[in-house]
């Protein structure tokens, strides 16, 4: 059985552009993979930073509700202040934490509003450097465009997103560093 804690619903629906131009990471960045002890709730976050701002984007998703297809509970996109990710100086953990209120003009978001409380760390599993040109677009219309170099390292994750307390999905989370990736968000 599923509990829900506490969880409020946003309408605020957006257009408009979300970061006025496409965002220039420099630095860290978490890329979290999570999900419940059903397997029925499933998160994604994606976390960068360009020294002032963490951009973010996350969707909670439950799988097992297919009519016709899984419901996105929540979903969001934009900038938020740059301890949204606080990273160790070792680079070796990471706790994100935001709050989301579906109030901030920089954030994009659909569905639930809360608090976002993940942490990460580095399980060195594996590691690579790549080179990314790569288009995303989800069922909800958002569409992601990554282009750039990073190179990163698995990491295990836990934590609460919108109330919902998961743990990691697989070994596929990771921490890494950037250099100059571009990420263009668009609804």
């Amino acid at each position: 059985m599923r509990t829900l804690i506490t969880l409020a619903l946003c309408a605020t629906l957006t257009t408009a552009p979300l970061v006025a131009a496409p965002f220039r990471a420099k630095g860290v960045f978490a890329n979290v993979f999570l999900q419940d002890a059903s397997g029925c709730t499933q998160a994604v976050l994606y976390l960068t930073q360009d020294g002032t701002r963490t951009f973010v984007f996350y969707q909670l998703v439950d799988v097992c509700t297919t009519a016709p297809q899984a419901i996105f509970l929540a979903e969001g996109s934009g900038t938020a202040s740059a301890d949204g990710l606080v990273v160790s100086a070792d680079r070796r953990t990471a706790r994100v934490r935001l709050t989301v209120t579906g109030a901030d003009p920089t954030l994009d978001t659909r569905g639930f509003v809360g608090t976002i409380d993940v942490t990460l760390t580095r399980s060195d599993l594996w590691s690579a450097e790549r080179h990314v040109v790569t288009r995303q677009t989800f069922a909800t219309g958002t569409s992601l465009k990554i282009n750039g170099t990073y190179a990163e390292y698995s990491a295990t994750a836990r934590g609460v997103v919108f109330g919902y307390g998961l743990d990691e999905w697989g070994a596929s989370s990771y921490l890494g560093t950037t250099r100059d990736l571009v990420l263009d968000v668009t609804r």
